[in-house]
C-alpha cells in the first residue's frame, strides 16, 4: 500500500495476529491526519489497528462526513453502518508460466472494414 508503507507495522500486540494475504481476515487501520501518514510512509510510526477479522462491522455514528478509503479508493464517508463478511469465493491470481511457449505473432494486421485492400492504396 502506498508505495511499499507498512500501515499495520511490525510491532507485536496480544490482540491481533499478524496479517497475511491468505488467512482471509481483514485489517482495518486509521490514520490520524497528513503528518501521521507521512510518518507511516517514512517508518516512524505505523497506522492505528482498529480491527482484524472475517466479519468486520464498523459504526461511524460522525456528525460530519469522514475520509475513508477502501482497496485504493477514497470517498468521504457520511455516518453509516458498514458490515463486510468473508466470502466463499476466491480471486484466481495470475501467475507466470513455468514452461516456456513459442509466441505468436503479435504485430497488429491491417483493418480494411470494405474488404478492399486495393481501393486503399
Amino acid at each position: 500500500w502506498a508505495s511499499g508503507a507498512n500501515l499495520w507495522g511490525h510491532e507485536k500486540d496480544d490482540k491481533f495476529s499478524r496479517p497475511t494475504h491468505y488467512d482471509g481476515m481483514l485489517e482495518v487501520v486509521g490514520v490520524t491526519g497528513i503528518v501521521h501518514l507521512g510518518q507511516i510512509q517514512s517508518g516512524i510510526r505505523s497506522a492505528v489497528r482498529l480491527a482484524q477479522g472475517g466479519h468486520v462491522h464498523i459504526r461511524m455514528n460522525n456528525d460530519y462526513p469522514v475520509p475513508v478509503q477502501v482497496d485504493g479508493e477514497p470517498w468521504l464517508q457520511p455516518p453509516c453502518d458498514i458490515t463486510i463478511i468473508r466470502s466463499a469465493l476466491r480471486a484466481t491470481m495470475l501467475r507466470k508460466r513455468k514452461s516456456k511457449f513459442k509466441r505468436r505473432n503479435t504485430e497488429p494486421s491491417v483493418y480494411f472494414p470494405d474488404g478492399d485492400e486495393d481501393s486503399k492504396c
